[in-house]
């Protein structure tokens, strides 16, 4: 709204707008002393009392609500430079007010959301430069918490093998607009190397034009060691099923015959479904010599090498690993 004031503080003009603010008609205002107009708000009245020249906002209680104005005062003069009155711009400003702090609110609830997430979290330009970052981020990078990040790669803080397949799931991202989520190997600034996921998404500007990435970086170092233990794990489980299955051949082999080559050959045939192997014997001692009773799989390597073996004595003082196979 905009009111004009003569020298006497009178209101000689008022446009439709102020009227509507003031909740005034011009019949009512004009005439009307600015003591008298504002006389609702008397500490502002004689705050602006004589001055000409400010611009500043001012919060007051209207109808029971704190209302937010901005507040312009500028000095009406001759050619000559005479004062000649004051002209007074007042806009209500409630609303921008709210809706920015609604927004800075709105910021710091996020804000405080990113930096309370235990998973690494970048924003990110179209090329991959850091815009934004969280404390999770430094942490698990190994920096310090007031790092200096902008404008860094993050190809930095992954190891160089895997970068060039980072950047074509990235492309991916950007040409389809979904989410995705893959395995990566990261590294921190002292060099660690440590297995990581990364969640990309992409983000746009009000037209729809790709900006940026965001990306959710997580440390699954922990979860790959207890996805190894329970490979392991598996893998005992499943040979000592097999063992144990093996040693019931055997016995049942035991039980049919007593021929001790066909023992052996069974031996042999159940150790490998245990321990899977190219070739295998089994040696008999005598004394501080060892002869093979029984092989299998040493065709392979040519039959003269299997005759050889099936004829040889070895010697355990002349045969170093196998002495230390016997002792141990």
């Amino acid at each position: 709204g905009m009111l004009e004031l003569n020298n006497e503080d009178r209101i000689v003009d008022i446009n439709p707008a102020a009227c509507q603010l003031f909740n005034c008609t011009t019949t009512d205002a004009i005439g009307d002393s600015a003591e008298n107009f504002f006389g609702r708000w008397p500490e502002l009245v004689e705050r602006y009392r004589g001055v000409t020249d400010i611009h500043e906002p001012v919060i007051r209680e209207v109808n029971g609500e704190p209302r937010a104005f901005d507040l312009q005062i500028s000095p009406l003069q001759y050619e000559k430079g005479e004062l000649v009155g004051r002209l007074i711009l007042v806009r209500d400003i409630s609303e921008v007010r709210r809706t920015r702090t609604a927004l800075i609110e709105s910021e710091e609830r996020y804000r405080l959301l990113v930096d309370t997430s235990p998973d690494a979290i970048f924003m990110l330009d179209i090329k991959g430069n850091l815009l934004l970052w969280n404390k999770a981020a430094t942490r698990m990078h190994e920096l310090p918490d007031d790092a200096k990040l902008s404008g860094v790669s993050v190809y930095n803080f992954i190891m160089p093998e895997d970068q060039e397949r980072v950047r074509e799931f990235s492309r991916h991202v950007r040409s389809s607009g979904t989410l995705q989520l893959w395995e990566y190997r990261g590294v921190t600034s002292t060099g660690r190397e440590f297995p990581g996921e990364v969640s990309l998404s992409i983000f746009s500007d009000v037209q729809g034009n790709p900006k940026g990435f965001i990306a959710v970086l997580r440390d699954i170092t922990n979860r790959k060691k207890s996805e190894e233990e329970i490979r392991r794990a598996a893998q005992s489980e499943r040979l000592q099923r097999e063992l144990a299955d093996a040693f019931r051949e055997i016995g049942a082999c035991l039980n049919e015959t007593l021929d001790f080559n066909a023992i052996l050959d069974q031996l042999l045939e159940q150790v490998e479904r245990v321990v899977p192997y190219d070739a295998a014997n089994v040696t008999i001692l005598h004394g501080n010599q060892a002869t093979l009773a029984r092989s299998r799989g040493y065709h392979k390597f040519g039959e003269n090498i299997a005759k050889t073996l099936e004829n040889h004595i070895f010697d355990l003082d002349k045969t170093e690993p196998l002495r230390w196979m016997v002792e141990h």
